[in-house]
């Protein structure tokens, strides 16, 4: 179930690049990236494979799914887009595992 996790997780952070790296070559065409969430994705990413777990990369990823998942989706709204929302939610219900070795 954790590799399953992990796997959504890269899903997320390769959305949010391709986001950034269109926002910055055509401007903000495919939604706006959100830099946070790449980041804590990447970080978690980088830790994953450490003999410890990395509690404060988990922890910060955790707290940037938990602020994408309260942002309510506004079809009516230009770039209000959340990538992924089945991956966020189904994270973050399982969210304990990614403070698990």
């Amino acid at each position: 179930m954790k590799e399953e996790l992990i796997s959504k997780i890269r899903t997320i952070a390769e959305s949010e690049k391709f986001k950034q790296d269109a926002f910055f070559l055509c401007g903000s065409s495919t939604g706006n990236p959100n830099f946070t969430l790449l980041e804590a994705c990447e970080r978690y990413l980088e830790t994953v494979d450490a003999p410890e777990p990395d509690v404060e990369a988990a922890e910060k990823l955790i707290s940037e799914l938990e602020a994408v998942a309260a942002i309510e989706q506004d079809e009516t709204k230009i770039n209000r887009v959340v990538t992924n929302v089945e991956y966020v939610k189904e994270i973050l219900a399982n969210k304990s595992l990614l403070l698990d070795k």
